[in-house]
């Protein structure tokens, strides 16, 4: 899975063999695949975007902010699947 994201105008390239990736903070009891420390408007844990049926999904952990897919919250929604150019925050 290969996921380009950025903070604070830096661009990075998330890039691993996996079929799934939790995004967020880590915490005490729980890690995550791609932190996004030092971010804090990012939960502990944020979003799970994994593949399915050769498909791309993603769904909010119960985030606190929740999460945008261009300009819908999807927070509370269930999955939904991601296409090319998704811009996600």
């Amino acid at each position: 899975m290969r996921i380009h994201y950025s903070y604070q105008g830096t661009e990075q390239i998330f890039e691993r063999v996996t079929t799934q990736v939790i995004v967020g903070r880590p915490g005490q009891a729980m890690s995550v695949d791609l932190d996004l420390r030092p971010d804090h408007a990012v939960s502990r844990p944020h979003v799970r975007i994994w593949v399915e049926g050769g498909k791309y999904w993603i769904e909010d952990l119960n985030s606190l902010r929740g999460t945008l897919i261009g300009e819908e919250n999807i927070k509370g929604k269930g999955q939904r699947q991601l296409h090319p150019g998704d811009m996600v925050r």
